[in-house]
């Protein structure tokens, strides 16, 4: 077994590949409730190594112990995929996202920057899964996204550029129903 302290994750990568933060050895995942749904069931057709992948995603391992377990190069095609395909989720944000519905009845609801950040997240996913190197401006626009409406408008091209792409057309109008859901949940 490796060891995991020296497992990096910010190993040199091509143009165009994975976006760092995405990869950030202490960032923890945890399975949605399609993630769930597929270790479960096994419904969505995932490869073996993305589905141990995606069973090792527990909501309390970070990537850096996961990538005691599991290849590099596998965690850096698998990780990618399964957020953008919302199998899995940063639990950090998540519980980010859970401390602003807290706030009490009768007071509106700020746009904060960490509710973005796993809409964000799975948006860049998709992006530099279905553009490649085409990705850079789009994820650019979509991290500089500060509120519900700047990432509304991102959405709109990073929507249009996934549908014009060769491996993202067929998803493209999943991926904008489920942003759509997201930001209107903030």
């Amino acid at each position: 077994m490796r060891d995991p302290s020296s497992a990096t994750l910010h190993a040199p990568r091509p143009a165009g590949d994975v976006p760092a933060f995405i990869l950030r050895p202490s960032v923890i995942y945890a399975k949605t409730a399609r993630g769930h749904e597929e270790v479960a069931m096994r419904s969505f057709g995932l490869t073996p190594k993305q589905r141990r992948v995606l069973i090792m995603m527990n909501g309390k391992k970070d990537l850096a112990a996961i990538a005691g377990f599991v290849p590099l190069s596998e965690l850096r095609e698998a990780v990618p995929f399964l957020l953008a395909e919302m199998f899995i989720a940063d639990t950090a944000e998540d519980a980010a996202s859970k401390e602003e519905e807290d706030v009490p009845d009768g007071k509106e609801r700020a746009d904060h920057g960490a509710a973005l950040v796993p809409i964000k997240q799975m948006m860049t996913a998709a992006a530099s899964r279905h553009l490649g190197l085409l990705a850079g401006d789009i994820v650019r626009r979509i991290e500089s996204a500060g509120d519900r409406a700047a990432l509304q408008s991102a959405a709109g091209y990073w929507h249009v550029a996934i549908l014009e792409s060769k491996t993202g057309a067929d998803k493209a109008g999943i991926y904008l129903d489920e942003v759509r859901r997201a930001i209107a949940a903030l």
